[in-house]
This record gives C-alpha cells, sequence and structure tokens, in this order.
C-alpha cells in the first residue's frame, strides 16, 4: 500500500499538460505534426510540419503567404546543423545564424514566401511555422482554460503556468472549481503545467 501511494504521489507531483494553441487566422491547434506530402508544400500559421531529407543535399520548400508587418517565427527541430532560409520572390529576406535552425522576422511585404529546408545528409525534422504579432493575430480573442482535477475532484487554489518555448510567460490560480483562465496570449504553441501535492 506504501508503495502504491508513493507511486501515486510521485505520479501526481507533476502534472504536466500540453496545449498546443493557435488562433491566427481562424486556424486549428496543432496538436500533432502533419506529415510532408509535395514540395513545395503549403504551410500557414500555427502548423507543425514532420519531414524527412531523404537524401544527402536534398531540399524541401514550403510556401506560405504573409501580410506586411505579419511578426513570423520559424522553429525547425531535429536537424543539427540546417541550411534553412525565407525567402519572397527568391530574395532572401531570413535566416538563422550558423547551424541554428530559428528565424525570426517581421515581415516588410505582403507576398508569397518560400521557405527552403536542407541537410547534408538524410534526417527526420519537424517545421513549425507561428505568428507572434502584428496583422496576422487578427482581431480575435483567444483565451487558454481548463478545469484541474485530481483523481475526480477539481483542486482549488493550485498554481497554473504558461509557457511558450520553454520560457513561461503566464500564471494563475485555480478556483474553487478547479477552474484557470489565461487570457488572450496569441498565436503560438503552449505548454501548461501545475504541480500537485499529494498528502
Amino acid at each position: 500500500m506504501n508503495r502504491a501511494r508513493r507511486l501515486l504521489s510521485l505520479s501526481a507531483y507533476c502534472l504536466v499538460i500540453a496545449l498546443a494553441a493557435c488562433f491566427a487566422r481562424g486556424s486549428q491547434a496543432a496538436e500533432t505534426p502533419t506529415p510532408c506530402n509535395s514540395d513545395p508544400m503549403q504551410i500557414a500559421y500555427g502548423d507543425l510540419i514532420s519531414c524527412a531529407i531523404e537524401v544527402s543535399e536534398d531540399v524541401d520548400t514550403y510556401t506560405f503567404d504573409g501580410q506586411s508587418g505579419d511578426a513570423v517565427d520559424l522553429l525547425l527541430t531535429g536537424v543539427s546543423c540546417p541550411a534553412f532560409k525565407l525567402l519572397l520572390n527568391g530574395q532572401l529576406v531570413g535566416t538563422p545564424g550558423f547551424c541554428q535552425g530559428h528565424i525570426t522576422k517581421t515581415l516588410d511585404t505582403t507576398g508569397t514566401y518560400t521557405i527552403f529546408v536542407s541537410n547534408g545528409s538524410p534526417i527526420i525534422y519537424q517545421l513549425s511555422l507561428q505568428c507572434v504579432g502584428g496583422p496576422c493575430m487578427g482581431t480575435s480573442v483567444a483565451e487558454i482554460s481548463g478545469t484541474l482535477v485530481f483523481d475526480g475532484t477539481p483542486v482549488s487554489g493550485q498554481k497554473v503556468r504558461l509557457f511558450q518555448n520553454g520560457l513561461i510567460i503566464d500564471k494563475t490560480f485555480t478556483d474553487p472549481d478547479g477552474h484557470y483562465h489565461f487570457g488572450s496570449p496569441g498565436s503560438g504553441l503552449y505548454e501548461i503545467r501545475a504541480k500537485i501535492a499529494v498528502p
């Protein structure tokens, strides 16, 4: 009984709820990566795409429509030293530092943008495109909320934290019914964490 109680306490101590939220231009939340299926492939704000460089020096291309003033965040994971760039009409408009897979850029021009991903050897990767500011945020007021429940009972007065890109961006406490609410954090991938101490 003590062993079962310790295991239950340990598993309940760190309750992590992962939430992928995207509210730009009415996009659906990207909970699991979408496999790539064409080249070039259309990508939209809030998308998370899983793909592979199948042959050394292969190039995958993606396109998306951006507006002047859109602040975009491109994140490429799974590739150790990628060739990764953002172009408009064949002109380079954004590139990460050497061997980095992250581009943050405020777009100067409205148009169709192209993302190039390449690697020197075969690899599986994930590509995320997020709107982090500007017109792409739209005028919708998106909220993140939920109910914290343990063993069928709502947990009140519990601290709940909201993370984006590994950084805490907000925190709140659950109400007497276990509900928590974060205002309008905008488009992006979020993680909600709460720790429950079990007596």
